[in-house]
Protein backbone atom coordinates (compact mmCIF):
# COMPACT_ATOMS: atom_id res chain seq x y z
CA UNK A 1 0.00 0.00 0.00
CA UNK A 2 3.19 2.42 0.91
CA UNK A 3 3.67 2.32 -3.04
CA UNK A 4 0.19 3.60 -3.41
CA UNK A 5 0.36 6.13 -1.02
CA UNK A 6 3.37 7.73 -0.87
CA UNK A 7 3.10 10.04 -4.36
CA UNK A 8 0.04 11.47 -2.35
CA UNK A 9 1.51 12.16 0.82
CA UNK A 10 4.32 13.93 -0.90
CA UNK A 11 1.83 15.59 -3.50
CA UNK A 12 0.50 17.10 -0.80
CA UNK A 13 3.73 18.63 1.31
CA UNK A 14 5.32 19.84 -2.62
CA UNK A 15 1.78 21.53 -3.22
CA UNK A 16 1.05 23.50 -0.19
CA UNK A 17 4.81 24.71 -0.16
CA UNK A 18 5.10 25.57 -3.56
CA UNK A 19 1.72 26.95 -4.12
CA UNK A 20 1.01 28.20 -1.08
CA UNK A 21 4.43 28.90 0.84
CA UNK A 22 2.66 26.69 3.57
CA UNK A 23 4.68 23.79 5.33
CA UNK A 24 2.92 20.71 6.41
CA UNK A 25 3.91 18.23 8.94
CA UNK A 26 2.84 14.41 8.39
CA UNK A 27 1.69 12.25 11.43
CA UNK A 28 1.24 9.00 11.58
CA UNK A 29 -1.25 7.08 8.65
CA UNK A 30 -3.60 4.89 10.42
CA UNK A 31 -7.09 3.02 9.21
CA UNK A 32 -10.28 4.39 10.62
CA UNK A 33 -13.51 2.54 10.73
CA UNK A 34 -15.16 5.96 10.65
CA UNK A 35 -15.75 6.73 7.07
CA UNK A 36 -16.62 10.49 7.29
CA UNK A 37 -15.21 13.90 6.75
CA UNK A 38 -12.98 14.93 9.52
CA UNK A 39 -12.88 18.73 9.03
CA UNK A 40 -14.62 21.57 7.66
CA UNK A 41 -14.03 21.73 4.09
CA UNK A 42 -13.60 18.33 2.32
CA UNK A 43 -12.96 17.37 -1.64
CA UNK A 44 -13.35 14.64 -2.85
CA UNK A 45 -11.91 13.00 -6.48
CA UNK A 46 -12.11 9.55 -7.90
CA UNK A 47 -9.59 7.60 -9.78
CA UNK A 48 -10.10 4.63 -12.28
CA UNK A 49 -7.64 2.23 -14.19
CA UNK A 50 -5.61 -0.27 -12.87
CA UNK A 51 -6.56 1.10 -9.00
CA UNK A 52 -9.60 2.46 -7.99
CA UNK A 53 -10.94 4.70 -5.45
CA UNK A 54 -11.19 8.35 -3.85
CA UNK A 55 -8.52 10.47 -3.02
CA UNK A 56 -9.89 12.56 0.24
CA UNK A 57 -8.74 15.80 1.69
CA UNK A 58 -10.55 17.11 4.09
CA UNK A 59 -9.09 20.55 5.75
CA UNK A 60 -9.70 23.06 8.68
CA UNK A 61 -11.67 26.26 7.32
CA UNK A 62 -8.64 28.17 7.89
CA UNK A 63 -6.59 26.13 6.14
CA UNK A 64 -9.66 26.42 3.10
CA UNK A 65 -9.61 30.44 3.29
CA UNK A 66 -5.93 30.77 3.49
CA UNK A 67 -5.18 28.50 0.55
CA UNK A 68 -8.26 30.50 -1.52
CA UNK A 69 -6.33 33.81 -0.58
CA UNK A 70 -3.04 32.73 -1.74
CA UNK A 71 -4.67 31.54 -5.31
CA UNK A 72 -6.79 34.64 -5.65
CA UNK A 73 -4.94 37.43 -3.83
CA UNK A 74 -7.62 38.25 -1.80
CA UNK A 75 -9.24 36.89 1.44
CA UNK A 76 -12.77 35.35 1.80
CA UNK A 77 -14.75 36.70 4.69
CA UNK A 78 -16.34 32.73 4.82
CA UNK A 79 -16.68 29.57 2.58
CA UNK A 80 -18.02 30.76 -0.52
CA UNK A 81 -18.02 29.85 -4.08
CA UNK A 82 -14.30 30.74 -4.54
CA UNK A 83 -13.67 28.42 -1.74
CA UNK A 84 -15.28 25.92 -2.91
CA UNK A 85 -13.63 26.01 -6.35
CA UNK A 86 -10.01 26.41 -4.99
CA UNK A 87 -10.80 23.72 -2.77
CA UNK A 88 -11.54 22.02 -5.63
CA UNK A 89 -8.46 22.89 -7.59
CA UNK A 90 -6.08 22.19 -5.37
CA UNK A 91 -7.20 18.63 -4.87
CA UNK A 92 -7.38 18.46 -8.60
CA UNK A 93 -3.19 19.40 -8.46
CA UNK A 94 -2.62 16.87 -5.74
CA UNK A 95 -3.83 13.86 -7.05
CA UNK A 96 -2.90 15.21 -10.81
CA UNK A 97 0.91 15.23 -9.22
CA UNK A 98 0.74 11.90 -7.43
CA UNK A 99 -0.94 10.48 -10.68
CA UNK A 100 2.35 11.40 -12.65
CA UNK A 101 4.53 9.32 -10.19
CA UNK A 102 1.77 6.47 -10.56
CA UNK A 103 2.12 6.41 -14.46
CA UNK A 104 2.28 2.65 -14.45
CA UNK A 105 -1.38 2.43 -13.10
CA UNK A 106 -3.10 4.04 -15.90
CA UNK A 107 -5.15 6.61 -13.77
CA UNK A 108 -7.89 8.49 -15.11
CA UNK A 109 -8.70 11.32 -12.70
CA UNK A 110 -12.55 12.46 -12.09
CA UNK A 111 -14.22 15.83 -11.62
CA UNK A 112 -13.70 17.06 -7.83
CA UNK A 113 -16.97 16.88 -5.66
CA UNK A 114 -16.24 19.48 -2.15
CA UNK A 115 -18.82 19.29 0.61
CA UNK A 116 -18.70 21.64 3.62
CA UNK A 117 -19.26 20.54 7.29
CA UNK A 118 -17.74 17.96 9.60
CA UNK A 119 -19.74 14.62 9.44
CA UNK A 120 -20.29 14.43 6.06
CA UNK A 121 -20.03 10.50 4.78
CA UNK A 122 -17.73 9.08 2.56
CA UNK A 123 -18.33 5.82 1.22
CA UNK A 124 -15.61 3.33 -0.59
CA UNK A 125 -16.25 0.87 -3.06
CA UNK A 126 -15.65 -3.20 -2.72
CA UNK A 127 -12.34 -4.49 -0.31
CA UNK A 128 -10.72 -0.65 -0.20
CA UNK A 129 -9.32 -0.18 3.03
CA UNK A 130 -8.59 3.83 3.40
CA UNK A 131 -5.23 4.89 4.67
CA UNK A 132 -5.90 8.14 6.53
CA UNK A 133 -2.44 10.40 6.91
CA UNK A 134 -2.97 13.98 9.39
CA UNK A 135 -1.12 16.58 8.41
CA UNK A 136 -0.28 20.11 10.51
CA UNK A 137 0.33 23.54 9.43
CA UNK A 138 0.11 27.06 10.60
CA UNK A 139 -2.95 27.92 8.65
CA UNK A 140 -4.57 24.36 10.88
CA UNK A 141 -4.73 20.46 10.10
CA UNK A 142 -5.30 19.09 6.84
CA UNK A 143 -6.27 14.87 6.90
CA UNK A 144 -6.20 13.04 3.62
CA UNK A 145 -7.57 9.65 2.91
CA UNK A 146 -6.03 7.60 0.46
CA UNK A 147 -8.79 4.61 -0.65
CA UNK A 148 -7.77 2.81 -3.71
CA UNK A 149 -8.07 -1.02 -4.46
CA UNK A 150 -6.00 -2.78 -7.37
CA UNK A 151 -7.66 -4.27 -10.25
CA UNK A 152 -4.51 -5.79 -11.79
CA UNK A 153 -1.59 -6.92 -10.70
CA UNK A 154 0.24 -3.83 -11.53
CA UNK A 155 -1.09 -1.71 -8.76
CA UNK A 156 0.01 -4.44 -6.20
CA UNK A 157 3.43 -5.06 -7.79
CA UNK A 158 4.49 -2.82 -10.65
CA UNK A 159 7.32 -4.51 -11.41
CA UNK A 160 4.40 -6.79 -13.04
CA UNK A 161 3.03 -4.38 -15.58
CA UNK A 162 4.03 -5.84 -18.88
CA UNK A 163 2.15 -8.48 -18.21
CA UNK A 164 -0.99 -6.24 -17.92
Amino acid sequence: MESLTGPFVTSVADIFASMFGCKVALAEPQQRDNMHATRDVTGIIGLTGKADGNIVISLDCEVALSLTEAMLGQRPELIDENVIDAVGETVNIVVGQAKAKLDYLALNIGIPTVVTGRGQSIRFTGQTVPVWFAFTSAWGGIDMCVGLSAVSACASSPELCGAC
